[in-house]
């Protein structure tokens, strides 16, 4: 199983009715009474959340500093109780990617590692035995996916564990030969998890720990983890799967296959609430408006969000965001979106609107991410007109 983060969604081309009331007709064999929510936002999701079938849907609009609405709507199991609430944590795939950025930049800046750094220099007992092509590719090449590298590792490939895991691909991966030229746009989930072994190279630490006390902590975001949330007593949503022939598994936390190795931990390995998630987007928020946060400053962050790898047309890949153009969001918007293939979320951001749009669900098919656009809309559209 792999992060799979086609980071251009088509975006806001269509709008779903929200019902008078929010409610839902109980689930078929079940006892349960439908949900009631009383306030709008939460029945405008409840509403989205039913038209294309989640078990739950969570989302929030932030305006600069402050989260103007927040919800969590619907079942942590598929119609059956409990129902989800504002705090439980949702997986996030690779919308962590951006997260990781920051937190690479942060070490910039204090001085641990350097953007310019080549891979030989950082793992000089390894550089013999890369590529010629990867010995040189830095940090800023890794976190823009202009390095060269897979994709994924070769399945098979990724030992247990994170940190040791970690080291064990960066000496696999740099054996295989490039899929692009060092420079030039090529997704790769291997070139964070590489990146990861360089922050505890230089770190002397386990990336996960260091990701904890250098981003999360400071930013106020103590529901932020590892892994798939929860346990079997269904005290977290589980992450649910659709097959092609459109039946839905539930997926406990802890069964196997529940999540990706621990080795991809910087690429999308993590979970939080949707709170802790809207803190972190309003600190991005924050440095886009030139205010410093307690983990990196404005200009530092502002780099990270101009755009480093060219795209399709006037699109740009910057450090675990897509730069792009929307005219809702005013000129220059930045987005990206995850999945565990367990679960999806996807974030949209107008800076120059100081607006931004989270989304998240405990499910994963073949027609999420069309979905998840569709109900972004709905989002903008209540953002719009209020209703």
């Amino acid at each position: 199983m792999r992060v799979v983060a086609p980071w251009a969604p088509l975006l806001l081309v269509g709008l779903l009715a929200c019902s008078a009331d929010g409610t839902e007709p109980a689930p078929k064999g079940s006892a349960n009474p439908p949900p009631t929510y009383a306030s709008a936002f939460a029945r405008m999701l409840d509403s989205t959340r039913r038209a294309n079938d989640f078990p739950s849907l969570a989302g929030a609009i932030i305006r600069g500093d402050s989260t103007l609405e927040l919800a969590a709507v619907g079942y942590r199991v598929a119609g059956e109780a409990p129902l989800v609430a504002d705090g439980d944590r949702y997986h996030l795939g690779s919308v962590l990617k951006h997260q990781t950025a920051v937190l690479a930049a942060a070490l910039v800046d204090d001085g641990h590692l350097s953007w310019t750094r080549g891979l030989a220099e950082y793992f000089p007992d390894d550089s013999l035995a890369m590529r010629p092509e990867y010995r040189r590719v830095t940090l800023r090449m890794l976190l823009s996916h202009a390095s060269g590298l897979p994709r994924d590792p070769a399945p098979g490939t990724i030992p247990a564990g994170g940190r040791s895991a970690r080291l064990s691909v960066m000496r696999s991966v740099t054996t295989l030969a490039p899929v692009a030229a060092a420079g030039s746009y090529s997704y790769s989930n291997a070139g964070y998890m590489v990146a990861g072994a360089i922050i505890e190279r230089a770190m002397d630490r386990d990336f996960d720990q260091v990701m904890r006390e250098r981003l999360w902590l400071p930013l106020g975001m103590t529901s932020a983890g590892w892994g798939a949330a929860g346990s079997a007593a269904i005290d977290e949503p589980f992450g649910h799967v659709v097959n092609a022939n459109g039946v839905r598994t539930a997926v406990p936390p802890q069964s196997q296959g529940a999540d990706n190795p621990a080795a991809y931990a910087p690429a999308g390995g993590a979970h939080m609430s949707i709170g802790d998630w809207a803190r972190f987007t309003s600190s991005l928020l924050r440095a886009q408006s030139g205010r410093d946060t307690p983990v990196l400053t404005s200009r530092s962050w502002t780099a990270l969000t101009s755009g480093y790898t060219p795209t399709a047309g006037s699109d740009s890949y910057g450090y675990g965001l897509a730069v792009t153009t929307r005219s809702w969001g005013g000129g220059r918007v930045l987005s990206h979106d995850g999945t565990n293939t367990r679960n999806y979320a996807v974030v949209w951001i107008a800076p120059l609107r100081d607006v931004a749009f989270l989304l998240v669900t405990n499910q994963y098919s073949a027609s999420v991410a069309t979905q998840m656009d569709v109900a972004v809309g709905r989002l903008l559209q209540y953002w719009t007109s209020g209703r």
